[in-house]
């Protein structure tokens, strides 16, 4: 378990990390949860009562202020990526100057989990259950592949170490 809690936080420090430097700004640190059950096309997250999908529009006036907000530029797409670091996810939305969408939700948290029911810190036989069988394992990586989205859950002794929902790479 200690390995498992290494690997969140080292997760959660690389994510910071990664767009350190690139107008960090401080925000009010309360966040509520409420994860409901909901069907969505594609895979996504419900987050204080807003569903959040890769490749749809960010509604940041429907959350709680974020933690911290970084921003920096795309070199691979052009435009911007603004990181939307609240306690219990991450937010990455892509603006390419007409089109802000999100491009992926980090789950931060063992205290929330997916519509479905899983949590970080899970047994993998859970995620299974759950989601059943159809994924590819790109190494330690379970990618789990709904319209234009994905499951992404990485996996570590077992146990869920990492959840996210991406695009696929032919909708980035």
């Amino acid at each position: 378990m200690t390995k498992l809690l290494s690997v969140l936080l080292a997760m959660a420090v690389l994510l910071g990390l990664s767009a350190c430097g690139n107008n960090a700004s401080p925000a009010a640190q309360s966040t509520e949860t409420n994860n409901v059950q909901t069907s969505v096309p594609g895979y996504g997250f419900v987050f204080q009562g807003v569903i959040l999908i890769p490749g749809d529009a960010f509604a940041a006036d429907k959350l709680s202020e974020p933690q911290y907000i970084y921003t920096q530029t795309n070199s691979v797409l052009g435009g911007k990526d603004t990181f939307y670091n609240y306690t219990d996810i991450e937010v990455v939305v892509y603006d390419d100057g007409k089109t802000a969408v999100i491009r992926s939700v980090m789950v931060l948290s063992p205290n929330l989990k997916t519509s479905e029911g899983m949590a970080l810190g899970d047994p993998l036989e859970h995620v299974t259950k759950l989601y059943g069988n159809s994924y590819t394992q790109i190494g330690d990586e379970w990618l789990f592949t709904k319209e234009k989205t994905v499951l992404a859950i990485l996996t570590q002794d077992g146990f869920v170490a990492g959840i996210e929902y991406r695009l696929t790479e032919n909708n980035l």
